[in-house]
């Protein structure tokens, strides 16, 4: 069922919103979108005006939006503990809490939310904590921009709605990946459940940069090679040396996944605007275990209102896993 709120995601590089509207006489799920780049920079004024672009290109009435955020502000943790009261439950959180959060309580923005029941009559729990400040310029920001916050999300969890509402779901433990401008989303999900999650600063500019300074060529010229997909000494190199600690932290990743609930990962579905750059794709399909790595398809789950091609669409599709898991 979708929302009466439109979903916007803020990247680095760019904004992007969904709506999404259900029609009576049809089983499809019709969904309105729009991309705005953030010109010469992230700063404040530059996002404002990308997401003023991006609004009025929607064509919409609807001022309501959910907004998610990510990376190192947010702390996230996977937890399991008895099923116990929730004033008891709430108390235990803050608890732990303490043992790894950087910031005071009074500085903190706590929220959580029980992900499944577990044998044993427990229950797996995920603790999100974020820097006050960090929420509340977020929110002023979109404020700004004309638009009216109704909840703020993380990515992570956006994503996997996304992920939910497509049929034909894959078995097994899946990793999800959303490899962004500068930052990649990791999610490992089993039946719709989430039990890992974790940022990783790496994305389509550390390629980009690493093949301008490796040819000594401009930004605009590397994205092209980057996104060319031939194979090249240049881009072995990029890939041996200034980013193989993106498959090493994947692996990392994996591996505790492993540890922790005795199952691997085999299949990764990507997304994302980096998703399309060859040699991250390639990384991903020598980690160790994983045999199959495919891009998340949206198209399977939802119709598009948009008179672009298929192979246009199916670009742009990409880019809006998280907002569309916002508008859901």
């Amino acid at each position: 069922m979708a929302s009466d709120y439109l979903g916007l995601d803020i990247g680095s590089f760019n904004v992007k919103f969904a709506q999404i509207k259900s029609r009576s006489f049809s089983k499809h799920r019709f969904i309105s979108f729009a991309i705005s780049s953030i010109k010469d920079g992230a700063g404040k004024d530059r996002i404002i005006e990308a997401i003023k672009t991006g609004y009025k290109q929607l064509n919409t009435n609807n001022r309501k939006v959910n907004i998610s955020v990510s990376g190192l502000n947010i702390i996230t943790r996977y937890m399991t503990l008895p099923r116990i009261k929730e004033s008891d439950l709430r108390r235990a959180l803050e608890f732990e809490l303490e043992k790894f959060s950087p910031y005071k309580r009074e500085d903190m923005i706590i929220d959580y939310s029980i992900l499944t029941s577990l044998p044993g009559d427990r229950i797996l729990i995920l603790l999100v904590a974020s820097d006050k400040n960090f929420i509340q310029d977020r929110i002023a920001l979109v404020k700004e921009a004309g638009l009216e916050p109704q909840s703020v999300n993380i990515d992570a969890l956006a994503l996997t709605e996304t992920f939910k509402a497509l049929p034909n779901q894959p078995k097994g433990l899946i990793a999800l990946l959303d490899i962004g401008y500068r930052l990649t989303k990791l999610i490992i999900i089993e039946n719709n459940i989430p039990y890992f999650s974790r940022d990783i600063e790496i994305g389509e500019y550390n390629v980009i940069e690493s093949i301008a300074k490796r040819m000594g060529i401009k930004p605009e010229e590397a994205k092209k090679i980057a996104y060319q997909n031939e194979k090249s000494e240049i881009l072995d190199k990029v890939l041996i040396y200034d980013i193989g600690n993106f498959s090493t932290e994947l692996s990392l990743s994996f591996q505790y996944c492993e540890r922790t609930l005795d199952k691997k990962v085999e299949q990764i579905l990507i997304t994302g605007g980096g998703s399309n750059i060859g040699i991250l794709v390639e990384s991903l399909k020598k980690i160790s275990n994983i045999k199959s790595v495919d891009f998340l398809n949206i198209a399977e789950g939802f119709k598009f209102a948009s008179s672009l091609e298929p192979v246009q669409l199916k670009q742009k599709s990409l880019l809006l896993a998280i907002a569309i898991g916002l508008a859901l």
